[in-house]
């Protein structure tokens, strides 16, 4: 994986009419007085540096109304760009969480000043959300990510004063069941006949995909981006690290332990060069062409060469590493696959409606091995091997032994 070039610094140069140093931020001059004194190179390294921690933005004139929300937004884009990148360059999905709270802030007050941004433009904000459908607990987030990119701003003195943003805290959660508010549909487990019904369907790495998140309680992109160098083999339980996981940024590690089983799920997709991921959708792509050839029905001799119908430059190319959204997309069309609706059905409400209650996403692969855990070892056992920090965030994963509760009410009348 390639780590992106980082963006050109502007340059400390000569202005010729007056003698100085000068450095263009902007479009604008910023002159730093004689040029060539460690003086001027000085006060260079302290303008760029701050401009570039703001997000490559200047402070606000200080006769002026102040930046606009679109100036603000773009600059904490950018400032986002370099925050939620790991380790690998690869920018993480926090940055993308923020886009649809932005794009609504852009939208709705993109022109107006930011310091005149207060608490009723941000319950109008939310009221657009609600409008849009989403739920309570993504509405709550999106709004506090929108406080963060004030906060960022006050921080970095994009905005002269903080009282509105003190107005933004003010500014209350929506509440459970609270009316005109939609509540997100609870993640339940899968039943393991269902998943062992689809995998004839999706290739044998998306396969053994599944089958590692059932054994082992994984996050999804925690197994999509395996890698060999990540595993230690010494012992007979094998210890997977992955190099980024959800709580890197708490400086937390995260250990997922790989008995007998997993280890042979592991195995046949082992990797000579230990930095190659042991998934890849290349591979995949290429086991899916293998299966339309062994059952095509016109001969060899007749019809398409295997691999000439091929487009020459094609939009997207399969890589080498699944990313989350392509391992949920390929589990939905195995789903599809394996539970085509009845012909009956005719109308494409009925079908889509179909299709939702017969597919399954990666999560709750997760929510199924957290729920058999938990009534076989506990609730402790279960948030160590879920990953988690507080033992209450395994209660919202791991379903209650709610059938043995029965039992002993049962028992005692």
């Amino acid at each position: 994986m390639t780590t992106p070039k980082p963006r050109q610094v502007p340059s400390y140069r000569l202005h010729k009419p007056s003698g100085q140093a000068v450095v263009t931020l902007n479009g604008q001059d910023v002159y730093l007085g004689v040029h060539g004194t460690p003086q001027s190179r000085r006060l260079y390294d302290q303008r760029v540096g701050e401009w570039q921690h703001r997000g490559r933005c200047l402070p606000p004139p200080p006769d002026s109304d102040g930046h606009t929300i679109a100036v603000l937004v773009d600059s904490f884009l950018e400032h986002a760009r370099r925050r939620y990148r790991s380790n690998d360059g690869k920018i993480r999905g926090e940055f993308e969480n923020y886009k649809p709270a932005l794009k609504i802030l852009v939208c709705k007050y993109g022109d107006s000043p930011a310091e005149q941004f207060g608490a009723v433009a941000l319950r109008t904000v939310r009221d657009e959300m609600l409008s849009e459908n989403w739920s309570r607990n993504y509405i709550n987030r999106q709004i506090h990510r929108i406080r963060n990119v004030f906060s960022y701003a006050v921080e970095n003195e994009l905005i002269k004063s903080m009282e509105n943003y003190v107005k933004l805290l003010s500014v209350k959660a929506l509440e459970i069941n609270q009316f005109g508010v939609r509540e997100s549909t609870k993640v339940k487990p899968v039943p393991v006949a269902h998943v062992e019904e689809m995998l004839p369907y999706v290739s044998p790495q998306i396969k053994a995909m599944i089958r590692l998140q059932l054994l082992t309680g994984m996050r999804p992109g925690e197994v999509c981006i395996m890698r060999a160098k990540e595993i230690d083999t010494t012992g007979s339980v094998w210890q997977y690290r992955p190099f980024q996981h959800k709580n890197l940024h708490h400086g937390l590690d995260r250990v997922i332990d790989l008995g007998k089983r997993a280890q042979g799920i592991i195995k046949p997709f082992w990797r000579v060069n230990l930095d190659d991921f042991l998934f890849q959708p290349i591979e995949s792509a290429a086991w899916h062409r293998e299966q339309r050839r062994i059952k095509r029905n016109t001969p060899l001799s007749c019809g398409n060469v295997a691999g000439s119908n091929v487009k020459a430059k094609p939009m997207r190319k399969p890589g080498h590493v699944f990313t989350e959204a392509v391992y949920l997309r390929t589990i939905y069309r195995g789903c599809d696959a394996a539970f085509p609706p009845p012909p009956e059905l005719t109308d494409a409400q009925e079908i889509k409606h179909w299709h939702k209650d017969h597919r399954f996403h990666a999560n709750q692969l997760r929510h199924t091995f957290a729920t058999d855990m938990r009534k076989q070892h506990g609730l402790e056992i279960t948030s160590l091997l879920l990953g988690h920090s507080k033992m209450d965030t395994s209660e919202i994963y791991a379903e209650g032994d709610r059938e043995k509760a029965r039992q002993i009410v049962a028992s005692v009348g």
